[in-house]
Formats: C-alpha cells, sequence, structure tokens
C-alpha cells in the first residue's frame, strides 16, 4: 500500500502567488516605460516575486515541488496563451470592430510572447532552484539571503535574455534591446536583493509552521523527472 504524499498548509497558496506574478508579467510586456534613465517593460513590476516565491518552495518544500511548481505554471501560462489565441481569432460583432481592432493590436504578438516567457521560464526557474537546492546542501541550510540573490542573478539573466531577444526582436532595434535587457537585469537584482531578507523571514516561519526542512541531498535534479516521490534528507538545525 503506498503512502499518501504530505500536504503542506502554504504550498498552494505560494504557488498561486507564482503563478499570478508570472501571468501579470506575461500580460504586460509592451507597457515601456521610464525610471530615470532605465527603459523597462511593464512586467518588471512584479517579476522579480516570482523568484523569489519558487526561491521560498524550493527552500522550504525541497526541489520535488518546485519541480512541480514550475511546471505547473507552465502548464497555467500554455492555457491563457492559447486562451487569448482563440479570443482575438474570434470575429468581431458588429459594432464593435474598433475594440476589437484595439483588443488584436495588443495582444497580436502573443505567440511571441509566449514563446519568449515559455522558454524563458523554464531554462532560468529550473536553474534558479537547483541553484538554491544545492547550494543549501553546500552551506548546510544557511545564508538563505545570499543564495537567493545568487541564484536569482543566474535566472534573471537567464530569463531576460532569452525571453527579451525572442520577445523584442524585430519590434525594437537590436541596442533597445541591450539596453533594456541591462535595465531589466539591474532592477530585478535590486529588487531581488531588497526583498531577499524580508523572504528569509517568511522562509524561517513556513519551515516552523511546516515542520519541514528538507535538503534535496539524493534529489534527482532533472527538470523532467516528474513523479511526486520524494527523496530528501530532514535536517532540523539548520537556519534560513
Amino acid at each position: 500500500m503506498h503512502s499518501r504524499p504530505a500536504t503542506y498548509t502554504f504550498f498552494p497558496l505560494i504557488v498561486a502567488l507564482s503563478v499570478t506574478c508570472l501571468i501579470v508579467s506575461y500580460l504586460t510586456p509592451y507597457k515601456i516605460w521610464q525610471l530615470g534613465l532605465l527603459t523597462l517593460p511593464g512586467g518588471v513590476v512584479l517579476f522579480p516575486l516570482a523568484y523569489i516565491f519558487d526561491d521560498i518552495i524550493a527552500e522550504v518544500y525541497g526541489y520535488t515541488y518546485a519541480r512541480q511548481a514550475i511546471w505547473l505554471k507552465w502548464l497555467c501560462l500554455t492555457v491563457l496563451a492559447s486562451a487569448i489565441a482563440v479570443i482575438v481569432a474570434l470575429p468581431p460583432a458588429s459594432g464593435h470592430m474598433a475594440a476589437a481592432v484595439t483588443f488584436n493590436a495588443v495582444f497580436s504578438h502573443d505567440i511571441k510572447v509566449f514563446l519568449g516567457y515559455a522558454l524563458g521560464l523554464l531554462v532560468s526557474d529550473f536553474a534558479n532552484t537547483m541553484l538554491i537546492a544545492k547550494w543549501k546542501i553546500k552551506t548546510k541550510g544557511r545564508y538563505f539571503s545570499l543564495r537567493s540573490i545568487g541564484a536569482a542573478a543566474v535566472g534573471e539573466a537567464v530569463f531576460s535574455i532569452v525571453c527579451g531577444f525572442i520577445v523584442y526582436m524585430g519590434v525594437i532595434s537590436f541596442h533597445e534591446y541591450i539596453m533594456i535587457t541591462l535595465s531589466v537585469w539591474s532592477v530585478k537584482m535590486v529588487y531581488g536583493t531588497i526583498i531577499a531578507y524580508p523572504a528569509s523571514l517568511v522562509v524561517k516561519q513556513l519551515k516552523r509552521i511546516e515542520n519541514l526542512d528538507p535538503y534535496d541531498t539524493h534529489t534527482n535534479f532533472n527538470p523532467f523527472q516528474l513523479r511526486s516521490s520524494v527523496n530528501q534528507v530532514m535536517e532540523g538545525d539548520s537556519q534560513a
């Protein structure tokens, strides 16, 4: 008889918040705005929080749960993009042509955005969560804030380059693409650095509430290993 997988109080909430940040960012890439000398897309407002939530999941619940969360986000993104593509293709009602044209103008590049986000999401999220989990073993569970900043630096760079290239090539000049990519990465890193310490406090409380602190010592890090079995070492004396 197989034992049922453990269920945790706050895991669904954290996944839902991460998915929400992703979707908001996905819907706002063409809102280009100015912050001093920096040129930024609208998605940068919430997207860094998605990485923080991923870090929290990997730290508190382990890489296996983080992997499930990443694929769930990818599935939600796919459903959203597919629904938008169908809606854009629907014939406009009589008397609503102007509104249909405006709607289609906003979402007509949705396939490019989807490809950019889908590929960027998978590569960057798995890089980010793997680093959090593996560095946790190396540091014996300490320095979560520093591990989060370091992992985000890699993940955000990968996402900004991959997603930005697919989404913005042909829409803006290569020079603008480079400037936006550097600007976005810089702002995300400042954002992530500020949030890292409060996130470490959340991690401490979640570990206490969930009575959980896994180490992925024997975990299979293959992104496509989707079985729900968890092969982790539990440690009770680490600190975030």
